[in-house]
Order: C-alpha cells, then sequence, then structure tokens
C-alpha cells in the first residue's frame, strides 16, 4: 500500500529542486549575478529572442522543384514528438513545405536586429489553407519551449512590501528597514514567504529588469558585458528603454522615501522567471477580428493587500495596463485576419476553427493528396521545345504532382525522357508565378478537408476513422459544384477532373495498401530482388567489358548469362526500350553516381527506384494467391470464424497484425477494413 504522507513529500521535494533548480525567484543581486555569467542572453529584445529560438532547434536543407533551401527545424515541431511532449491536437502538426517563407521570416528578423528596433509588422498573405496560421502557432509552439530552456530564460520582476513586523517607520521606510524581527540585516524581500509580505504588485507589461538600473550606467554595463559584434547586437530597446509609468511611480516613490538610496529601493525587487504560454497569454498571443480596442489602462483596485502599502504608495494613483497587446510584450502577437477587422460579429470562430487535428493511418494522407491534385494546372507546352514539349503536355494531374513532391519522373517513361523531364523540375513549377490565377491559388482548401475529416470520423459503418470514409466524403462534397466555387473549373485533359481525382486518390491509397500489408507478411524479404539486382548488374558490366564472370557454384569463369539478363529486363524495363541502350544508360549511370558519391557501398534502390520498384510488383504479382488466402485468414481472425484457424493460421495471422501495428500504425479495425478493400479490389481473381 502507498504511503500517501511520502508519497506527497517526495512530489513536493520534486517540484522544490525544479524551482530552484530553474531560478525562478530570484532577488535583484542574484538576478545580476546571473546576468554578468551570460550577459547575451540576458540583454535581448524579442526580435533577437525570437531569431535565437530559430536558430536553437536548427536547420537542415529541404529538396524541392525550386531547389535547395535551408529549412528550419522548429516548423517540424520536434518539441511535440517523443515522451512527455504535447499531444498533436493539442499541440499542432508540422509546418509542411514553405521553406521561402520560412526565410524570408528569419530574415525579417535579422533586420530588425540590425536595425536595433522592431518597427515594422510582418504580413502573411495567402489565401485559405496555405498555413498562414500554422506557421505562427509553430513558432509561438517553439518559444513556449524555448523558455523552458536554460538558454530561453526570461524574467520579469515583482515588487514586495514586507509587513510591519519586519519593517516600521512613520512612512513605512525608516531607519530600521531591512531589519527583520530579530535585528538581523535582510538584504532582500524577494524571498520572503506568504505571511511575511503585506503586497505584492507585479508589471502586467513584463518590464525587463535591467531597466531597474539607471539609463547611463545600463548602457555602459551592456556595452562592456555584451561586446556587440555581427552575431549580437544591443537593441534600442535594452539601451533607451525605460520601466512603464506604474513602476516608474513606485520605483520614483520608493527612492524618494530612502532619500536617494537605490540599493534599499532594489530590495523591494523580486525577479522572477516567466514562461510564454499560448494558453494563459503570456507573451504568445492571437487578437481576433474585433470591434473592442486591443490595449488599455485601469485604476489598481484598493483591496486588502493594496491598503497595506506604505503611506507614501497610497496617495499615489496606480493603473494597471489590460488587454492582448499587454499580454502579448515581449514576445509574439498575431493579429488573426488582420484585413478583415473591424468584425463584431463570429470574432471567436474565425480562430477556433483552425486548430483540428486528426490521427490515423493514411486518412489525412488521402484528403490532402486530393486537395493537392485539385490545385495542380496544366502545363503550357507551348513554352517547351522539341520532346520535352510533348512530355510536358502528356503529363497528367498525379504525375505532376508526384515529380513535384518526390521528383519523380513517371514510370511509363524511358530512361532518357525521365532524366529531361526532371531537369525541367523548376522550370515546370515556376511557370505560372506571373500570371494571377497562378497554379495552387485555385482548388479545396484546409477548411473544406477539415469539414471532410469531421464527417468521415462519424461515420457509423466504420469503428475508426479510416481513408475509405474520406474517400466517400470525397465523392460527396464533389457534387455540391454550386456551394465550392473550385469545382467550377472547366475540365482539360484531366486537370480539374475533381470527381476522377477521388478514384486516382483511391488507387494510390491501395498501392500503399498493398505495399504494407506484403511487407507485413513477409512473403518475399526485400533482400531477394536486392540479389537479383545485383546479379544482374554484375553480368551487365561485364557484358559491357566483353568480359567473363565467375559463376560461385562452379568456379569456373562464364560468359553473362543473356536469358537471365533478357528476364530481369522484361521485368524492369518499359515499352520502346531497346535492350542495349538501357544496358549501357544504367551502368554509366552507376558510374555517376559513384563519382558523386566515391565512398561507401553503392545501394542501388537508391540510384534505381523506378527499376526495383517493378521488379518487387512482379515478385508479389507472383504471389496474388497467397496474399488472398493469407488476408482471408486474417479476416476469419478478426471476425467471428477465428476458431477455424489452426493454431499455426493463428500465429502467423498475429505476426502480420502485429507488424501492422507495430509499423504503420494499424489498429484491428483499420486492418480489418483495409484488407476488406484490398479483397475487393486488388485480391480478387
Amino acid at each position: 500500500m502507498v504511503d500517501s504522507l511520502r508519497y506527497l513529500q517526495s512530489v513536493g521535494e520534486q517540484v522544490r529542486h525544479a524551482f530552484v533548480g530553474n531560478k525562478t525567484i530570484l532577488s535583484f543581486q542574484e538576478y545580476m549575478e546571473g546576468f554578468f555569467e551570460k550577459p547575451r542572453v540576458h540583454a535581448r529584445d524579442a526580435a533577437q529572442y525570437i531569431r535565437d529560438c530559430f536558430d536553437f532547434y536548427g536547420t537542415t536543407t529541404a529538396n524541392n522543384p525550386g531547389g535547395a533551401m535551408r529549412r528550419f527545424k522548429l516548423f517540424d515541431r520536434p518539441f511535440d514528438q517523443g515522451p512527455g511532449s504535447l499531444q498533436e491536437g493539442e499541440g499542432g502538426a508540422p509546418v509542411c513545405g514553405h521553406e521561402e517563407v520560412q526565410n524570408a521570416i528569419y530574415r525579417i528578423l535579422n533586420g530588425f536586429v540590425r536595425a536595433g528596433r522592431i518597427n515594422k509588422l510582418i504580413l502573411l498573405h495567402g489565401p485559405n489553407g496555405s498555413a498562414k496560421s500554422s506557421i505562427v502557432a509553430a513558432i509561438q509552439r517553439a518559444l513556449e519551449d524555448y523558455s523552458r530552456k536554460e538558454e530561453g530564460q526570461l524574467y520579469r520582476f515583482n515588487w514586495i512590501f514586507p509587513s510591519e513586523k519586519l519593517v516600521k517607520g512613520s512612512i513605512g521606510f525608516g531607519e530600521n528597514a531591512g531589519k527583520g524581527i530579530s535585528g538581523e540585516r535582510v538584504e532582500t524581500y524577494a524571498h520572503l514567504e506568504g505571511e511575511a509580505v503585506d503586497a505584492r504588485i507585479h508589471c502586467e507589461l513584463k518590464d525587463h529588469p535591467l531597466h531597474l538600473v539607471p539609463r547611463m550606467e545600463r548602457q555602459r554595463m551592456l556595452r562592456e558585458t555584451t561586446k556587440p559584434d555581427s552575431i549580437f547586437q544591443l537593441s534600442q530597446a535594452m539601451l533607451e528603454g525605460e520601466l512603464c509609468h506604474k513602476c516608474r511611480q513606485i520605483y520614483a516613490a520608493l527612492l524618494q522615501s530612502y532619500n536617494g538610496d537605490v540599493l534599499k529601493v532594489l530590495r523591494h525587487v523580486q525577479v522572477e522567471r516567466f514562461y510564454i504560454s499560448r494558453r494563459y497569454m503570456h507573451g504568445a498571443v492571437t487578437v481576433e477580428p474585433q470591434m473592442a480596442v486591443d490595449a488599455d489602462y485601469r485604476q489598481v483596485t484598493h483591496d486588502r493587500s493594496h491598503g497595506a502599502l506604505p503611506g507614501a504608495l497610497q496617495n499615489l494613483a496606480l493603473f494597471e495596463p489590460y488587454g492582448p497587446l499587454v499580454a502579448g510584450n515581449r514576445g509574439v502577437i498575431e493579429f488573426s485576419d488582420l484585413l478583415k477587422r473591424p468584425l463584431e460579429h463570429y470574432k471567436y470562430l474565425l480562430g477556433t476553427v483552425e486548430t483540428g487535428v486528426a490521427r490515423a493511418p493514411h486518412s489525412v494522407w488521402v484528403a490532402a493528396q486530393w486537395a493537392v491534385l485539385t490545385r495542380m494546372k496544366k502545363p503550357v507546352s507551348e513554352r517547351y521545345k522539341g520532346e520535352l514539349r510533348k512530355l510536358v503536355d502528356h503529363l497528367t494531374p498525379l504525375e505532376k504532382l508526384q515529380l513535384y513532391d518526390r521528383g519523380e519522373a513517371p514510370a511509363r517513361l524511358a530512361g532518357p525522357q525521365g532524366r529531361e523531364l526532371k531537369k525541367h523540375v523548376q522550370d515546370l513549377w515556376r511557370e505560372s508565378d506571373a500570371y494571377p490565377n497562378y497554379e495552387g491559388r485555385t482548388g479545396a482548401s484546409a477548411r473544406e478537408l477539415k469539414t471532410v475529416i469531421s464527417n468521415a470520423a462519424q461515420n457509423p459503418r466504420y469503428k475508426c476513422l479510416t481513408p475509405q470514409a474520406i474517400l466517400l466524403e470525397l465523392e460527396e462534397l464533389v457534387k455540391d459544384k454550386s456551394v465550392y466555387e473550385f469545382l467550377q473549373q472547366e475540365v482539360v485533359d484531366g486537370y480539374h477532373d475533381h470527381e476522377e481525382f477521388v478514384r486516382v486518390v483511391e488507387n494510390e491509397h491501395l498501392d500503399v495498401l498493398d505495399e504494407e500489408v506484403r511487407d507485413a507478411m513477409g512473403l518475399v524479404s526485400e533482400k531477394q530482388y536486392r540479389e537479383l539486382f545485383e546479379r544482374y548488374v554484375q553480368h551487365v558490366l561485364a557484358w559491357t567489358r566483353g568480359e567473363r564472370v565467375r559463376n560461385k557454384l562452379t568456379g569456373e569463369m562464364e560468359r553473362p548469362d543473356e536469358e537471365m539478363m533478357a528476364q530481369t529486363e522484361a521485368i524492369v524495363m518499359t515499352g520502346g526500350e531497346e535492350r542495349r541502350e538501357f544496358r549501357r544508360a544504367l551502368i554509366a549511370n552507376i558510374g555517376a553516381h559513384r563519382i558523386d558519391h566515391p565512398e561507401g557501398e553503392i545501394d542501388y534502390s537508391q540510384i534505381f527506384p523506378d527499376l526495383f520498384r517493378r521488379l518487387r510488383d512482379h515478385f508479389f504479382d507472383e504471389r496474388k494467391r497467397i496474399l488472398r488466402k493469407n488476408s482471408e485468414k486474417m479476416l476469419r481472425y478478426l471476425g467471428e470464424d477465428r476458431a477455424q484457424l489452426s493454431v499455426k493460421e493463428i500465429a502467423q495471422v498475429e505476426s502480420t497484425l502485429g507488424s501492422m501495428k507495430e509499423r504503420f500504425r494499424y489498429c484491428d479495425n483499420c486492418a480489418k477494413d483495409a484488407l476488406l478493400l484490398l479483397l475487393t479490389k486488388r485480391y480478387t481473381d
């Protein structure tokens, strides 16, 4: 039985250690000690802090049709992954793409740092579903996590006024100020416990503690300790900044009562570490479209706490600011739908509908792929010359999507044609930049997809959110042409054919399911067709050089096996290719790869992914009958006929299901729905 007292004491000790370790409450002297240890950490304004947050999570290189670009890892939201992180529904999803926007924001932040002041708003403008809110949410979430790191420390301060037991005097601050009950010297009031404190006044604007240092001395200190250079520069906010009006009043009144002794004034300062939080509106605030003002002042309530202030302060008319602009100070403020202001109605709804997230194998991918297909534009073939014009003109929407997404040329094209098309990906990507209705502008938006996903999740035919339910909802959506303007576009050579796109996406989903079920069943190991391809390459290389190869069984040197090469080429070659040219091109590609990668073993699956896919599909097609029987056994196991299976069959099924769950995130219900779909669409005679 658990000892509750011991448990609570253990928890209390952990909290206390964390509280002390995080340096949550400090006196002003203790804060200054931390400042002198890491002056650049403490002397940043908001722009420097956000820029450093970008740098803290690092960068990677993203390869897209526009070329290689720097990608900031914070937009992958690594802090929302792993044990103890926020769940995706609460934290949000990573931002896909938009590397140009990320780099533009970083350049603007650098501009603010160089200028020493934040003198502009950053405006994100684009159509619905273009990730504007997701970009800001990722930055705010990164700041939340960064502010809890040692490198991301942020501090504010409060004013502490001890009880009369500690301080006595005609105006509350006399010669005995700073002495305890026993007469011992009290250097600071920052660490007094609750009963010893009569009043605690906090700063709503989260004034920087360094603003308590007189301006001239602060400027000298900052320049000497931080040593500004090309990496770190002091901002005007740190050099010229002043306390807010309320704190300035308190500071001046205390300084006067202590006859100019600033050290006695600083005894009343309690420096407090704070953390950026969207939920509690600390340094991360979203301002909705509204009629109300974004900030205002109100007089401090005269409650018992403030009535306990010294007489010199009770005579002051103290006002406190409030509102989203105040709460967002020293952080990020997002003006949602700024161009729609003022707007009185539905002011909270616009922000709320942006937060839905769904988890299920391939469900979101199916919806997203369909949405991207709706935004594809047919290439303008007249812009290209020679054979390239024909290649571009025959690109289907799906082929164009895959060319953009994975850099893969259509499998139907011969090697030279595919390489020629891939060389001009950037030309296709930039083709419509100058057009008002550029590629990607018109099509299904994220809001429409969220409606589809929400409706699919409630489909009574499925116990889980599945791609099948998504496809059913998409079939219903494309019927409402009067509701959705993008559905009214004219179909041009397969482009804008949104009804057909549903069938295209379903077929793509079936390909993925087919591959995952095959892998989970372990019918053919990848090693088998890798070994076949490596043997084929070995014989082709000998053929091109006019050499012989050693037979592994007999040890004899023999001519290249023409029959084996022909059988392999019958599988991997597309129609219209000549075998001799195919072999020479294959060896040339291997040689080019070796020049670019002189070290390490050659992975043919990376050089020839299309050939490997065809070879693998051929292996699996020969085993379709086995796949169908195994799938039927799995359905019996997941249904009411488990007793009809033998012990060996049950073990086999459980092994397959375990692999599907562990590797591909299926549950029993999702696996059952997927197998039924495959049996209906693919594994039939």
